[in-house]
């Protein structure tokens, strides 16, 4: 069981899975509106990808200022949109994701048929059939290259195949984080949990689907110094 020893591992661990905590707060108040989970994108007439589940979330973050100034009629990368580039709410990139910066972020959606999010399908909560507490919505990741306005997340046929990060050093694509063992993950409840970063692939596409009917053992809990002494 993985144990953070410093206070700052435990401060960034900690803001970690607060940020993924009211983006969950968020995609609740989201369905409370409108009767279901965001869709991965909205499309134009032909399927190009528009805009992001991140944009649709932004009046459930405290970015109704943002929301305001977003233009839905072009494109996310419009000369108009783009202006907007620098202002990510805090909340979509993890304090120990360095390569996050002031536009990437680090909480993406794993995206595929049979999954939460396909497309620019919009799922309910009563089509999460293996139930919400048991199936993951986003998963943490490092270097994602992502624009947080950007209509892209994790293709899940992508998910386990390995790639070469920014320090040249090969990466899983998915789920992987700076917290030495262990990676965040957000159900479609709304609670954090923390993925070990040895979790067999298998497991993590049983917790990903809605209603595959899988029976998936509980990830173990992250632990801090302070924690494992008492």
């Amino acid at each position: 069981m993985p144990v953070f020893e410093t206070f700052q591992d435990r401060a960034r661990v900690a803001q970690c899975k607060s940020n993924l905590e009211q983006i969950g707060e968020a995609m609740q108040s989201y369905m409370n509106d409108h009767g279901c989970f965001p869709p991965a994108y909205l499309a134009d007439a032909s399927g190009k990808p528009l805009h992001s589940w991140r944009v649709l979330l932004l009046p459930y973050v405290g970015g109704d200022h943002l929301y305001q100034q977003y233009d839905f009629s072009q494109p996310w990368d419009s000369e108009k949109n783009r202006q907007l580039a620098d202002e990510m709410p805090e909340m979509f990139a993890c304090p120990d994701d360095e390569g996050a910066g002031d536009y990437q972020t680090s909480y993406v959606a794993v995206c595929g048929p049979g999954l939460a999010f396909d497309g620019p399908r919009s799922v309910r909560a009563r089509d999460i059939a293996d139930g919400t507490n048991n199936t993951v919505l986003l998963v943490e990741t490092v270097d994602s290259a992502i624009h947080w306005m950007e209509p892209r997340d994790l293709d899940a046929a992508e998910l386990h195949e390995p790639r070469e990060d920014s320090s040249g050093s090969e990466a899983s694509l998915g789920v992987e984080s700076n917290h030495r063992e262990v990676a965040h993950a957000l159900k479609a409840d709304g609670t954090v949990i923390a993925l070990d970063a040895n979790l067999d692939s298998a497991t993590l596409d049983a917790m990903l689907t809605i209603a595959g009917g899988e029976t998936v053992e509980p990830p173990k809990e992250v632990t801090t110094a302070d924690d494992s002494a008492r």
